[in-house]
């Protein structure tokens, strides 16, 4: 059974033309997705850059340090 030219024409032109709409529609599924990515990237890097900032305006916390050279000292009884 052979099909006329003008069927098998119509199948292919039908084929690109669907093709070539499934391939724009993944193209822009990917772009979607790339932008989303590159969005949450630069809302994490902007979290973490407040984060520092805060951690900066902190007062810095200070050791006492009798208490940390007491606690690591060795007994007078162990020599070196």
């Amino acid at each position: 059974m052979s099909i006329s030219s003008d069927i098998q024409e119509f199948i292919n032109t039908s084929l690109a033309q669907k093709n070539a709409a499934l391939l724009g529609q993944i193209s822009k599924l990917v772009a979607d997705s790339a932008e989303n990515i590159k969005r949450s990237s630069v809302e994490a890097a902007d979290e973490q850059l407040r984060e520092i900032k805060r951690l900066r305006r902190e007062e810095p916390k200070s050791f006492k340090r009798s208490k940390f050279r007491t606690r690591w000292r060795r007994p007078s009884h162990i020599s070196r």
